[in-house]
């Protein structure tokens, strides 16, 4: 091989990698929603998880994220706030400035329910929540949704298009 077609080879692998290291592609499984900053999450509104649907409002910033329900005076019986993170860790949620008790549902990268707390009270502030068992994905809704719904660990949850 010449030093023309070695140069040539390297600078296709170098693009390749490029354009594969920047398209998102679907999850395997049965639930295959991609979420990435890039994604339009405005295409999605609501999910269903076990016998509901809700509307989500999604959050990906970082500032969304701190902000998240804070300040607001209540959340619609059938909506819920759906918070998007980079990569699964072990995400902390907390009451501050909370005027409303939640439940919060921690989820897996394939969308898997992977914990669950129910009736968290803003009265709790400072203290933290903490899943267990790394989440990409955290569903804050109105405290009781959890229990209405049977919301268990495994469960699915399921995007809707617009």
């Amino acid at each position: 091989m010449n030093s023309k077609q070695v140069f040539l080879t390297i600078i296709i692998a170098v693009l390749l990698l490029f354009i594969f290291d920047n398209i998102s592609f679907p999850k395997t499984g049965e639930n295959s929603w991609s979420f990435s900053k890039n994604s339009d999450l405005k295409s999605f509104s609501k999910l269903q998880i076990e016998k509901n649907k809700i509307f989500v409002e999604f959050v990906s910033t970082e500032a969304e994220r701190e902000l998240g329900l804070s300040g607001r005076d209540s959340l619609k019986e059938d909506s819920g706030m759906f918070f998007v993170f980079d990569r699964p860790d072990f995400y902390g949620i907390w009451m501050k400035d909370m005027k409303f008790p939640i439940d919060i549902i921690w989820l897996d990268e394939n969308l898997h329910v992977t914990s669950v707390v129910k009736e968290v009270f803003p009265q709790t502030f400072p203290k933290i929540f903490y899943p267990d068992k790394k989440s990409s994905y955290v569903i804050e809704v109105n405290t009781g949704f959890v229990e209405k719904s049977e919301i268990k660990i495994g469960d699915v949850v399921n995007f809707l298009k617009n």
